[in-house]
């Protein structure tokens, strides 16, 4: 599979599923809120699942980890607009973020391959291309 094709895509049930058929496997270890509701119309447990289509249904529902005050919590994710999804919620860089004068970019190298990441930003510009945002308090690390 081509690395490259993740570099600005957030589909991770996508990216998920092609892990599972390259037998990766790594299960989320806290206890995920509502997944029941979730999987019952589908006569599914928790524990029915590959911990590969376990992350993608943690993805695709939104959820993400952060520490909140030093322990490690499931963080709901809000999607800019309706009828949006978590896989439509990365930025393509070159659609949308030109690089301007008041915006620019550093090549990293990463572990496959380079890397854009942003260096300087124009943020009245970012604000129009905000797809998605997490309830952030002062506790979150």
């Amino acid at each position: 599979m081509n690395s490259t094709v993740w570099l600005e895509s957030s589909d991770l049930v996508s990216r998920f599923w092609a892990l599972e058929n390259a037998k990766t496997t790594d299960a989320p270890t806290l206890t995920v809120p509502n997944i029941t509701d979730r999987l019952k119309p589908f006569n599914l447990k928790w524990t029915d699942l590959s911990p590969m289509a376990q992350q993608a249904l943690v993805w695709d529902m939104g959820l993400v980890v952060a520490a909140v005050n030093g322990v490690d919590q499931w963080l709901q994710v809000y999607v800019r607009t309706a009828g949006s999804t978590m896989a439509d919620i990365a930025l393509s860089f070159a659609a949308d973020f030109p690089t301007t004068t008041t915006q620019s970019a550093l090549p990293c190298i990463g572990p496959q391959g380079i890397y854009l990441r942003q260096n300087q930003t124009d943020y009245a510009a970012l604000a129009k291309v905000t797809k998605c945002a997490v309830d952030f308090t002062a506790s979150v690390q």
